[in-house]
């Protein structure tokens, strides 16, 4: 059984696309200026790959594909919701971000 991998982040960059043959927008996730994760969105009607996690150095780190229908529910989280982290479970290709605090009912932040 693999472990689990967590990488948090503070920041992202954000690309909205044109004529890619897949990918409609992608966001990059930062801890500080090394990348720890790649969001992308897939264009409806194209398969979305498997969530996966690249450990070289230099590699991406987490990648996590969803569907362009998605994009404003991620943009949103990452808008209004800190602290993040993306997480990758190798063993299911399950992947996606979590608050890494509990959160008050009814607040948002500031």
């Amino acid at each position: 059984m693999a472990q689990n991998v967590t990488k948090t982040f503070e920041s992202y960059t954000l690309s909205y696309r044109s004529g890619h043959p897949q990918m409609e927008a992608r966001i990059y996730c930062f801890q500080g200026t090394t990348r720890v994760g790649t969001i992308d969105f897939i264009k409806e009607g194209t398969r979305i790959p498997s969530n996966s996690y690249d450990p070289s150095v230099g590699g991406w780190g987490i990648f996590i594909y969803f569907a362009l229908t998605r994009f404003k529910d991620v943009l949103t989280i990452l808008q209004y919701e800190k602290p993040l982290m993306l997480y990758f479970t190798p063993d299911t290709l399950d992947a996606g971000i979590i608050t890494t605090e509990y959160e008050p009912v009814g607040e948002q932040e500031l």
